[in-house]
Order: structure tokens, then C-alpha cells, then sequence
């Protein structure tokens, strides 16, 4: 049920956009104007349709591990540096990436550095790096501090979200499930865009970012992300339809501003 409320989400914004530039258009057909002719129409078209695509990505972004209500346990013996396995089915646009807020007051006790990795070969994907310090950061959701990222594209493979410098004594702590009662972190899989990888958490000591090589040793076959630590917001990479809405609104205002010019 989860599952298909995500992938609903992630369309209904680009079904509304959709349906408001064919409306604008109908309406002006209707009236005698044909909507390529009028500088009024080329405006409101592509404005409509640039900005209402604009915002259904933006209300249509899925946090990949959701940190809602869980309580830190690991307050020691760190720092280190966390990550958690997935698996892309399709391609994905990653949009922001975050880190769990302890105390959900939006502060962290010490910087905290987020990175996507790529698990065969152990490197750094490009734009995906962030780091969260005290009150640096863009949103809070679920638990968690997001930085708003140039949208990036992950191609199917697998992956990992790692954070570094949690734990150490004094500073920002962090959630282990090994095995643990308490509420333990969601994972979104976008409708099957994603997987999560059973057990596939790993650990190294260090303060700052580096691909983990030491498995977390969590419970085999547990259902939930081993830590509370990275996380990442993604959509579905948009379809041709999509794509060509794009393109309507940058032509309209172009040849808006032409008309503009011209007249």
C-alpha cells in the first residue's frame, strides 16, 4: 500500500501540470485565438508550464531512509563513518541529501559529512557530497536535515549512503539496530525504483567521508535500514511526455520574448 502511494505521488504533480497547460490551451482555441499567435497565451503557457513542473518535483521528492521518531542509542566510542546499501531498479534524479537529527532540533553538535558511493567501485558519486554543520542546512523532514543538491543522476546499480563523524563522546550520536526494540528508520522504495539491501550496512572509524569496508554485523535479513545516519530525497527521472511539456513552456517564453521585442 506504501509502495503505491509513493508512485502515486510522484505523477499526480506532472498529471495536474499537464491538464493546466491542455486547459489554457482549449480556452483560448475556444475564444478564436489560436494560443501560438498571442503574446498573452505564449506567456501564461510556458510560465505555467515551466513553473508547475518546477513545483510538482519538488512536491513529489521521496526520502529513501526515513528517520521519523527514532531515538539515538550510540552516544560513544566514535566518530564514525556509516553507510547503508541500496539497490537503483531504474533511473533515479537525486535531489537533496541529508543526514538524522539526533535531537530534531535542527543543530547538529558537530559537522556531519553525507555522500552517495558507488559500491563497485568505491567512489564518490560527483555532486553528491554535503556537509551539515550546527545550522547549516536547507530543510528538515523526518527526523532528518536536508541540502538541496543540483539534481543528479543515479543509474541502476548499487549504492551506498554513507555519513561521517557520528558518535564520538560529546557529539552527534546516532541509531544502530543490532537488535533493538525502539523505533527503528523507514526506507522508501519510490514504488520499486529502489531497494533496500538486506544487511547491507558497514562501518569504518572516521571522522570524515570515506567508503566504510567492515559490514555493520546487524541483524541477517533485517527488514530496516541498519542506522540512522545518511538519507537522500529522489524522484522517478521524468518521462518523454514530461520532457516535451519542458520544452513547450521554454518555447513559449522564448518566442514571447521575441514578440516583445518585435512589437
Amino acid at each position: 500500500m506504501e509502495d503505491e502511494e509513493n508512485a502515486n505521488k510522484c505523477k499526480i504533480g506532472l498529471d495536474r501540470c499537464r491538464e493546466r497547460v491542455l486547459n489554457r490551451v482549449k480556452q483560448n482555441w475556444n475564444a478564436g485565438m489560436p494560443f501560438m499567435r498571442t503574446s498573452n497565451s505564449l506567456s501564461v503557457i510556458g510560465s505555467v508550464a515551466v513553473a508547475a513542473l518546477l513545483a510538482a518535483g519538488q512536491a513529489s521528492g521521496i526520502t529513501a531512509f526515513d528517520n521519523t521518531g527514532v531515538v539515538p542509542d550510540q552516544f560513544t566510542s566514535g566518530p564514525y563513518a556509516l553507510g547503508m546499501d541500496f539497490t537503483v531498479n531504474t533511473p533515479i534524479l537525486v535531489t537533496s541529501v541529508g543526514a538524522y537529527d539526533a535531537y530534531g532540533n535542527g543543530s547538529f553538535l558537530n559537522p556531519i559529512s553525507v555522500a552517495i558511493y558507488n559500491v563497485a567501485n568505491q567512489q564518490q558519486v560527483a555532486g553528491s557530497s554535503v556537509t551539515l554543520s550546527g545550522n547549516t542546512w536547507d530543510y528538515n523532514e523526518g527526523s532528518s536535515s536536508f541540502i538541496n543538491v543540483a539534481p543528479l543522476t543515479l543509474e541502476p546499480g548499487t549504492y551506498s549512503i554513507v555519513a561521517a563523524g557520528y558518535g564520538a563522546s560529546g557529539e552527534e550520536p546516532y541509531y544502530w539496530t543490532n537488535p533493538s526494540d525502539q523505533t527503528t528508520p523507514g526506507f522508501n522504495n519510490g514504488g520499486g525504483l529502489i531497494s533496500l539491501v538486506s544487511g547491507g550496512g558497514r562501518w569504518a572509524s572516521s571522522a570524515t567521508l570515506l567508503f566504510p569496508t567492515t559490514p555493520s554485523g546487524g541483524p541477517p535479513g533485517n527488514p530496516s535500514p541498519n542506522y540512522a545516519a545518511g538519507t537522500f530525497e529522489f524522484t522517478p527521472i521524468p518521462e518523454p511526455s514530461t520532457l516535451a511539456l519542458v520544452g513547450l513552456g521554454g518555447l513559449s517564453l522564448l518566442l514571447f520574448s521575441f514578440r516583445k521585442r518585435w512589437n
